[in-house]
């Protein structure tokens, strides 16, 4: 039940809380499938129960052998979107994927590593292996899944110290594929109205401030690079209801986690995000008040 109203993107917080509470209280009579399916379902529906995931994880690590591949690429995305980590149900996923490496579709690679990136455990060995899986394909897997390729790559590298990692493990068609994906989620965003204001403050204030500045190789993009008086630069980053769970305002999803380190390790920036919780209750106050909480904002890098 959960699952399917995940998947039609239907339900309300309560509906999920009260299948959640059934995760908890039943999670030992839970297939393998189950356990996939109740993480999966909770971290699609943005619905923040770290309970259940507990729950799930505490069942998972005694059937991981039993998940099929599209199960562990589910529940490694899964745990990693709910920013629930894992350590020990990782290491046996990793250990399953190694294991059965032939079986696994490119989709359900790409996931993993994302998956394991964002939980900062992906080790370079590992990522090499399902890159060295996903080239005998001969095709790059969808953009979707090129990007999450690429972000995992970013993670080692941001690691590892090594300055060709990125060229030497990303073919060039995954890089750009993941390049189309990024430009189309810019263009589609709904959060630009949100920015501009913030964006539009800042200069009021005096503020030299760039939109969308790309950083890199152009595969991460600050949503306001800040200049301030005295030279520094600052990443600003922008953060609508998306980057956040739908019943814990407050709760930043793991792909969020994973921008702001992937953003602080390859810009060598101080990040700084103003969040829409915080902003929304300022909107209808006076210039003062947004300026006043924008300064205290970039006060805080010190």
């Amino acid at each position: 039940v959960m699952w399917a109203l995940a998947a039609a993107e239907q339900g309300t917080p309560a509906a999920y809380d009260a299948l959640a509470d059934e995760v908890v209280r039943r999670a030992r009579e839970l297939d393998s499938q189950g356990l996939s399916d109740a993480a999966w379902a909770l971290a699609a529906a943005r619905h923040s129960r770290p309970d259940a995931m507990e729950a799930v994880a505490r069942e998972a690590v005694k059937k991981v052998d039993l998940f099929t591949t599209n199960s562990l690429a589910d529940t490694a995305w899964a745990f990693a979107v709910a920013a629930h980590w894992a350590p020990e149900l990782y290491l046996l996923i990793e250990r399953e994927t190694v294991r059965r490496l032939e079986e696994f579709e490119d989709e359900e690679l790409c996931r993993i590593a994302w998956g394991f990136a964002v939980c900062d455990l992906l080790r370079e060995d590992f990522l090499r292996t399902l890159l060295q899986r996903i080239s005998l394909s001969g095709k790059a897997p969808p953009p979707i899944h090129c990007a999450q390729l690429h972000q995992a790559a970013l993670a080692v590298a941001s690691k590892s110290q090594a300055s060709m990692l990125i060229s030497d493990l990303i073919p060039e068609d995954v890089r750009h594929a993941a390049r189309d994906h990024w430009m189309d989620s810019v263009r589609s965003t709904d959060e630009c109205g949100f920015q501009e204001e913030v964006y539009r403050e800042l200069t009021d204030m005096g503020i030299v401030c760039a939109k969308e500045h790309r950083v890199g190789d152009g595969f991460l993009c600050v949503d306001l690079l800040v200049t301030l008086m005295d030279g520094r630069k600052v990443a600003m980053e922008v953060d609508g209801p998306t980057r956040f769970f739908q019943n814990d305002a407050q709760r930043v999803l793991g792909q969020t986690l994973l921008r702001n380190r992937l953003l602080e390790a390859h810009t060598k920036l101080p990040v700084v995000t103003v969040p829409y919780f915080e902003w929304e209750p300022l909107s209808h106050s006076n210039p003062v008040a947004r300026q006043v909480y924008l300064s205290r904002k970039l006060e805080m890098v010190g």
